[in-house]
């Protein structure tokens, strides 16, 4: 059946679905619809100053973080490391990880998924983000709830260098 294999295509930037979050841009080039669940792209435009998200474990899904523009700090248990236009980060399941923009430019990264979904966390994160009249919420339980859905923990003992 046709529906049942992958099929090939191109999609630019421009007519790729984008959405604004703290500050950054997400644009979706590649959707878990796209390849069955298989993977997912996201070329994420991180603003200067941005904190990142709180740190984190996938427990299934694999990450890379592909730096196109700026630099890029990871954070991982084991330390902190930044990344400069050309450089990756493999970030595999089970790995407590979070990044950041500390520099006063915007920076570009590529990011992959396997499997595929997490762009459906971010569509989540966005209209629950608009339900609520500060951020980070004072009840924490349902932004819980929406990263326990796409295969996300907070890791609450992380130390970062």
């Amino acid at each position: 059946m046709v529906s049942d294999t992958l099929q090939s295509f191109i999609r630019g930037a421009d007519s790729a679905q984008t959405f604004e979050i703290g500050g950054g841009r997400l644009t979706f080039l590649v959707n878990s619809e796209d390849t069955h669940g298989a993977y997912a792209a996201i070329l994420y435009e991180v603003p200067p100053q941005f904190p990142g998200p709180v740190a984190h474990v996938h427990h299934k899904m694999t990450e890379v973080f592909f730096v196109t523009e700026g630099e890029l700090t990871i954070h991982l248990r084991e330390g902190k490391n930044v990344l400069g236009a050309g450089e990756v980060a493999f970030v595999a399941p089970g790995t407590a990880h979070k990044f950041s923009n500390p520099t006063d430019k915007s920076t570009k990264v590529l990011v992959m998924m396997n499997p595929g979904g997490m762009e459906n966390y971010f569509r989540e994160l966005v209209a629950y983000i608009k339900t609520i009249d500060e951020w980070p919420p004072k009840d924490p339980t349902e932004l819980n709830n929406i990263m326990a859905k796409y295969d996300q923990e907070v890791v609450f003992d992380m130390p970062f260098a």
